[in-house]
């Protein structure tokens, strides 16, 4: 049981790298112009 627990954890963990990398990757590529923006108008 603690087994299954400790593997069902780290299969979130991953999971969770794995949106947060298609995440980033894909602000990369639309939104990096619109962060920018927002950027500089904090600046």
């Amino acid at each position: 049981m603690l087994k299954f627990l400790f593997f069902l954890s780290v299969l979130v963990t991953l999971a969770n790298a794995a949106v947060a990398t298609v995440f980033l990757e894909g602000l990369n590529e639309r939104g990096q112009q619109e962060v920018q923006k927002v950027i500089s108008i904090f600046r």
